[in-house]
């Protein structure tokens, strides 16, 4: 009898109060560290939006200059969409979709066959060329 008096007292652990503020801790770690990856993420996406981008630029500029020359007048629906997906060897772009939507184009073309403008979107963000420069938003 005395040994399990003797068993009982010497059994040690963590008090609820001694949990409750672990507890508490990991929640301020998880309240501070969650928002900063959240942050991470969108970032890599945006990265990730503008390299298809100037991937696709890149391809309707030179389907512009094959199949016009650098002096060719390219109407707004002269390079298909298959024709982008082909020279890229993915399918980045879905034909028949909207802004937003995954894998939409939309670009403008000088007479002289130059691309001045991209509009792409995909997987919930927006890559834009306008006037040399590059934008990136999250799709409305």
């Amino acid at each position: 009898m005395k040994k399990l008096m003797n068993f009982k007292k010497s059994q040690k652990g963590f008090t609820l109060i001694e949990i409750i503020v672990v507890l508490v801790v990991l929640a301020l770690l998880a309240a501070i560290a969650i928002p900063t990856l959240i942050g991470y993420v969108n970032d890599a996406k945006k990265k990730q939006i503008l390299t298809e981008a100037r991937a696709v630029l890149v391809a309707v500029q030179s389907q512009a200059v094959y199949e016009y020359g650098v002096d060719g007048a390219v109407a707004a629906d002269d390079i298909s969409v298959t024709e982008v997906n082909d020279l890229l060897g993915e399918t980045y772009i879905v034909a028949d979709t909207e802004v937003g939507d995954n894998g939409f184009l939309s670009y403008t073309v000088s007479t002289a066959g130059k691309v001045t403008g991209i509009v792409y979107s995909n997987n919930g963000y927006t890559a834009t060329y306008a006037s040399g420069a590059w934008s990136t938003a999250k799709a409305a």
